[in-house]
């Protein structure tokens, strides 16, 4: 099964930042995705220390083929 979620060390590895680093676009990246569903009127469910794949990859510029 495929990832939804990459998680800190996901991050960790694909930026190579710290933890400490990760951690924090993990949150500012979520805090985000929040703002815009609500603004939409619709629910996201966020997970500390996880980011959605597909939001990451847009927001990052990561093009899968």
């Amino acid at each position: 099964m495929e990832k939804l979620f990459y998680t800190v060390k996901d991050i960790q590895e694909m930026l190579e930042y710290s933890e400490t680093k990760a951690y924090t676009i993990i949150k500012q990246l979520n805090t985000q995705m929040e703002m815009e569903a609500k603004e939409k009127k619709e629910i996201v469910f966020t997970f500390p220390g996880r980011i959605n794949k597909q939001y990451f990859e847009k927001k990052v510029g990561i093009e899968r083929g």
